[in-house]
């Protein structure tokens, strides 16, 4: 007969709530130093861009403030963030593009044949202009950054039109930094457009 095992009635009973709130705690602290780097990088950045001019350091209430009373809101979707050829087949993508292809080159993507270089582009850029004509609703937060354009006053009076991000959920911590300082809504529109361009 198969001995039991003893269990003595001092040993530690696991507690998953206990556990759970260490696991949240390590993941803070995670986040603090992540943002801390984050403020810092931007704050490193000089001024000597003909567009931009110095990134101002700001708290997360200030933030928070500017972004309540932001003049609008977009997403920022940058080169890195087109499919490749590889991805548009193996991930599916040329599904999402059935009604703007024939027929017969929808199934030949099904039969796992990868585009012309001509059509990644074109439905690269298709991708790219919907998403920002639906304001960026079905984007994924902890991918893409959410961005909104806000007036803001630099200690010497100058108005300025700051580009604040960010990313991330409630549930996977929100993350936000100032990334770039405008004279004008054209300044910022090149600076964005140039991110999804630029190769």
């Amino acid at each position: 007969m198969a001995k039991k095992k003893h269990t003595p009635a001092n040993d530690p009973v696991p507690n998953p709530e206990s556990n759970a709130d260490a696991f949240l705690e390590t993941l803070g602290r995670i986040f603090d130093a992540a943002l801390a780097r984050t403020i810092a990088a931007h704050a490193a950045k000089n001024d000597g861009d003909a567009q931009q001019g110095a990134i101002p350091v700001l708290s997360e209430e200030e933030i928070d403030h500017l972004t309540q009373h932001s003049e609008f809101v977009f997403p920022w979707l940058r080169a890195r963030d087109k499919f490749t050829a590889k991805t548009f087949i193996s991930q599916g993508y040329f599904e999402e593009f059935e009604r703007d292809m024939t027929p017969e080159r929808f199934a030949a993507f099904q039969r796992k044949e990868a585009p012309t270089p001509e059509e990644l582009a074109c439905f690269n850029q298709l991708r790219y202009d919907r998403i920002m004509a639906d304001g960026g609703s079905d984007i994924d937060l902890d991918v893409n950054p959410m961005c909104c354009g806000t007036y803001y006053s630099l200690p010497n009076g100058q108005k300025k039109l700051l580009m604040i991000c960010g990313m991330g959920y409630s549930f996977t911590f929100v993350r936000h930094w100032v990334e770039a300082v405008f004279d004008t809504e054209d300044e910022l529109w090149a600076y964005v457009n140039d991110s999804w361009t630029k190769e």
